[in-house]
């Protein structure tokens, strides 16, 4: 009795480890984006909307939608695909002396956050657009990558850093071909 129990109580708790990552395609988007809304549903003017996978500086007075965790982005970008919602990506710029520093903390920072709220992640990014984890689901995959950008020294020689940290939301390609950068 007391092994069949334990028995259940494991495989519970592995079916919950492993579903974690099926709430990206549950939430299908970030906060309260949501892939495949309309283009027409978001205040962009028609003239900045020129082409497909293009990314779209979204001005929005939500100043939530900036946030991950905690974690104020500078920017927010949106892609679409047949006019639909296909990209979400959240910028932070760093330049300073710290900037590497900073960078690397919020990057860590958020990565364990999600990690808590999806399991451990499924994919690691390591190219010319920077380093990091991914979670790759069947709808959405999620990005996580840190980039360093250039290092200068100022007159007394001290190193200043300039970084750019990407949270990026996009649709998983359906024919599976570059997914993880289709359109980025």
């Amino acid at each position: 009795m007391k092994k069949n129990l334990l028995f259940i109580i494991l495989l519970i708790q592995s079916n919950f480890l492993f579903s974690q990552i099926e709430i990206l395609d549950k939430k299908n988007g970030f906060k309260t984006l949501i892939f495949g809304t309309s283009v027409e549903d978001f205040n962009i003017p028609k003239n900045e909307i020129s082409k497909e996978h293009e990314l779209i500086l979204y001005k929005t007075s939500n100043s939530d939608l900036k946030k991950v965790f905690n974690t104020k982005m500078d920017d927010l970008f949106l892609s679409f695909v047949n006019h639909k919602l296909s990209g979400i990506v959240l910028i932070k710029e760093y330049n300073s002396p710290l900037g590497f520093d900073e960078s690397l903390a919020d990057h860590e920072r958020i990565t364990n956050n999600f990690t808590s709220v999806l399991g451990k992640y499924t994919n690691v990014i390591d190219d010319e657009t920077g380093f990091g984890p991914a979670w790759v689901s069947e709808n959405v995959n999620l990005l996580i990558t840190l980039h360093i950008e250039d290092i200068t020294t100022n007159d007394n020689d001290d190193l200043n850093f300039k970084s750019k940290l990407k949270i990026m939301f996009i649709t998983a390609a359906k024919n599976k071909s570059n997914a993880l950068q289709d359109g980025f």
